[in-house]
């Protein structure tokens, strides 16, 4: 459980994160690197594809959110499309309207 919170805490904490490169350089580090406190387990894990490209997405998304030091309750947007949550956001409003007219 810490593996995966040291992963996912910037998208599973229930309040407003501001991500800059460095929040992605250490999540990076964590999730990959010799120099995280989990790599004594990790290199002994086998990961299915989809697995891994999805955790690939996540890097590369947080890493661009990080260089444009973007702020927001990013579990509340996470839970749109994990729990089809109404969207809390400008932009999750006009993304709903968008596909839901072309339905």
């Amino acid at each position: 459980m810490a593996q995966f919170h040291d992963l996912t805490w910037w998208y599973t904490t229930d309040e407003e994160i501001l991500l800059t490169p460095e929040v992605a350089t250490e999540v990076l580090i964590q999730m990959s690197d010799p120099r995280s406190r989990h790599w004594g387990s990790m290199r002994h894990e086998t990961l299915p594809p989809d697995h891994l490209f999805g955790r690939r997405l996540e890097t590369l998304t947080l890493a661009v959110l990080g260089q444009l030091r973007a702020r927001a309750n990013w579990h509340r947007i996470t839970r749109e499309w994990v729990y089809g949550d109404e969207p809390v956001t400008e932009l999750g409003r006009e993304e709903a309207e968008f596909y839901g007219a072309r339905r």
